[in-house]
């Protein structure tokens, strides 16, 4: 093991730093005189005690293994590795906005008041919505506060409504907002192109239904080609219709929420609109488009090697099948761990939980040609290996600083802490 293998707590030598400060020109005064005792310390913290030197190089080094969207194409089904312009992540960072303390009286931030006022009035015009409270700091706070909404105006019209319906192929968070909101969550299944199936839909839309909530593209990428339908079937029995905001990026400019008889759609900012992300993930929002082009290339050049998940066309992203692969031992999670070795981040593996052996990728519009024929390229090579040699792909990652983990004790008995050997 070399010394930039190890622990920062490992490259500690006793004694060492990593600063110098001159010395103080204020008199000092033992910690027991400042502090209550019950807050001090009975030692000090055992924290590495490392040169600049060794700082810089070890955190350098490690920032070499993280895979981010600056250095590679990110194919993940996922909100959190979007590419932001920089100009965009600059201006969230204007000390007017990013220093603004929270409690300032109004009068004193009019500018940011103003700001936020417009951005209300410009969302509500892009969704086709009467209003809009930017309230919620997260897309799935929004969503169960958008549940909240709904739930309230039944109250206002003395309905007491206990279910939710979501179709099989929604987000995790739809059935988390709704139960933790207090309604029953209701599944309704899908037909095998990925539709919602409207006869299975009728028969539980009733007096006890207080939402239909759908994310428009839906999770395979499709846009639901009968959601006015949908929603027309909702509304005759005062059934209010929500839309997951999840995918909005791959209809704007095309359509509007509101004008598909959508009641209440939250919006994840920062896949649409460029924000920066929050605490949830180390990415931003996608890059607004007109055309939704790069997942139906992608598709088609699979197509040969690996299963569609659902006929026709997709949108913002394609969900494949590794089937096929399956049969000769490579499972999706074999053809993850492989992209690895090839210079690939993996796309999402195993949802939509109604897609076997499910690859979900979501290239995003930004990304070139050149770019996703590298991917795909590298896609076909492990489809071809897993007819010829299969172990070169039940094998991977062989690259990487840490070969393959046992995923399920990882998640169920994690390491967190370091402890000095001794």
């Amino acid at each position: 093991m070399s010394a930039y293998d190890k622990l920062v707590f490992e490259l500690s030598s006793p004694g060492r730093v990593g600063f110098s400060l001159p010395e103080s020109d204020v008199p000092g005064r033992p910690m027991a005189e400042l502090l209550p005792k019950k807050f001090l310390r009975g030692a000090a913290p055992a924290l590495p005690e490392v040169s600049e030197f060794d700082v810089v190089r070890h955190y350098s080094r490690l920032s070499r293994m993280n895979y981010g969207l600056d250095t590679h194409f990110y194919p993940l089904g996922s909100c959190t590795m979007k590419y932001n312009p920089r100009i965009n992540e600059d201006m969230a960072r204007v000390p007017g906005f990013a220093r603004l303390h929270p409690l300032t009286r109004p009068e004193d931030a009019q500018g940011a008041l103003q700001l936020m006022y417009d951005l209300a009035r410009m969302l509500a015009e892009i969704a086709g919505m009467d209003a809009v409270s930017l309230q919620p700091a997260a897309g799935a706070q929004g969503e169960f506060a958008g549940v909240l909404m709904i739930r309230a105006y039944h109250a206002s019209r003395g309905e007491k409504r206990t279910k939710v319906l979501i179709p099989d192929s929604a987000h995790g968070t739809n059935p988390a907002s709704t139960a933790l909101a207090g309604y029953e969550v209701v599944e309704v299944k899908s037909l095998p192109n990925g539709e919602v199936d409207l006869d299975a839909l009728a028969r539980e839309v009733g007096p006890d239904v207080a939402a239909f909530m759908i994310t428009v593209p839906n999770t395979l990428g499709m846009f639901e080609p009968r959601i006015m339908d949908i929603t027309e079937i909702c509304h005759a029995k005062g059934v209010q219709v929500y839309m997951d905001g999840a995918n909005l990026n791959a209809i704007l400019g095309i359509t509007r929420p509101g004008d598909l008889g959508f009641d209440v759609c939250h919006f994840n900012l920062h896949k649409t609109f460029t924000t920066p992300h929050g605490g949830g993930g180390p990415g931003a929002g996608p890059v607004g488009v007109k055309a939704v082009l790069n997942a139906n290339y992608i598709m088609k050049r699979l197509e040969p090697s690996y299963d569609v998940s659902v006929p026709g066309p997709c949108m913002h992203e394609c969900v494949m099948s590794a089937r096929r692969q399956k049969k000769q031992g490579v499972t999706a999670t074999d053809i993850a761990k492989r992209l690895l070795d090839l210079g690939f981040y993996a796309p999402s593996t195993y949802f939509p939980l109604i897609v076997e052996e499910a690859l979900m990728i979501e290239p995003t519009e930004t990304e070139s040609k050149e770019t996703l024929d590298q991917f795909c390229d590298a896609m076909l090579q492990i489809a071809r290996e897993a007819q010829e040699n299969p172990t070169i792909a039940t094998s991977a990652p062989v690259t990487t600083p840490v070969r393959r983990l046992d995923q399920t004790r990882a998640a169920r008995e994690p390491n967190l802490r370091w402890t000095p050997r001794g």
